[in-house]
């Protein structure tokens, strides 16, 4: 690696550019601090990707990721993010509701289940959920 000055940068620069591309660092320096190095581009970007292009392979999730999480692990996680008692119970009536639903009437519209569901735990058509 050599250092240069910037007034032989200046006066030199064909022979720093030769250096440069044959694989050599140059520092140039403003007398003894260095601000810049030039290197050798080892890879010309090419093209910019169009909007929503992927650059390389795309990406895969894993499916562990999206496993169920034991029942080992849900315990740890609820012990650092607890839910609220009152939403826990409203939870497990509406899983109740649901599945008495299920197993009763089968093919009937959403808009009857829905209604009857909202019916059933109380709660307002557009209202936010209120313990």
């Amino acid at each position: 690696m050599r250092t240069i000055t910037v007034d032989e940068a200046q006066s030199e620069l064909p022979q720093v550019l030769d250096e440069v591309e044959a694989g050599a660092e140059v520092i140039i320096s403003r007398g003894e601090k260095p601000v810049a190095r030039l290197v050798r581009i080892t890879d010309s970007p090419g093209r910019r990707p169009k909007v929503g292009q992927l650059r390389g392979a795309p990406f895969q999730i894993p499916d562990a990721a999206l496993a169920p999480l034991t029942s080992d692990e849900l315990k740890e996680w609820e012990i650092g993010h607890p839910l609220p008692e009152d939403l826990v119970e409203n939870l497990f009536q509406m899983q109740q509701a649901l599945a008495d639903m299920q197993a009763g009437d089968r093919g009937r519209p959403a808009v009857q289940v829905t209604a009857e569901l909202r019916q059933r735990l109380g709660i307002a058509a557009r209202g936010r959920y209120q313990p």
